[in-house]
């Protein structure tokens, strides 16, 4: 499953693969499901294409951030340097864990997995927030979207419209059109 992951989520190669299981443990069987009609202005949070399929199979429980998340809810997942939507959580709390809960929940952040596992907490220079993540569930396909240039940690959900254009339209038409 991490190879299908890993080949769908695309921005990840198969070394990365070897990498996922090492630090996630042995792949699941994660079921997708086809991609919901998603309402014009729904949160979209993007993470790294490194934590997508994590997040999205339910895997990776806390998304650690250093800002608290004041959204609740359902938010959509992209993942950074793509406008496509891959899947979606409900974003239930958040709160800033104690260095103690933060070594006990190491199954819940992963972050001990991808750093050196000796260390007892992460040199961030504020201490982070851990946004409580439930209910994954990753497309079968994603979705096209909108995504303004540079840097962004949340954004709305803008459709892709697809401008066929008049030299489109003409194309069409004669397509269509019965000869005489």
């Amino acid at each position: 499953m991490w190879r299908l992951s890993v080949s769908v989520l695309g921005e990840l190669n198969t070394a990365n693969a070897t990498t996922m299981e090492a630090a996630f443990g042995p792949p699941h069987n994660t079921p997708t499901v086809p991609a919901p009609s998603i309402p014009t202005g729904s949160p979209v949070l993007t993470v790294n294409a490194c934590w997508a399929t994590p997040i999205l199979m339910g895997l990776k429980t806390w998304e650690i951030r250093t800002q608290n998340a004041l959204k609740r809810g359902t938010i959509y997942i992209a993942i950074s340097g793509l406008s496509e939507i891959w899947g979606e959580v409900t974003l239930t709390d958040s709160h800033k864990p104690s260095a103690s809960e933060w070594n006990q929940s190491s199954l819940k952040h992963r972050i001990a997995h991808r750093s050196n596992p000796s260390l007892p907490h992460p040199p961030f220079a504020t201490q982070p927030w851990a946004w409580h993540l439930t209910c994954a569930r990753l497309y079968e396909s994603p979705v096209p979207a909108s995504r303004p240039k540079g840097p962004v940690v949340w954004t709305t959900f803008t459709p892709v419209v697809l401008d066929s254009g008049p030299a489109m339209d003409e194309a069409c038409l004669l397509y269509t059109s019965p000869s005489p």
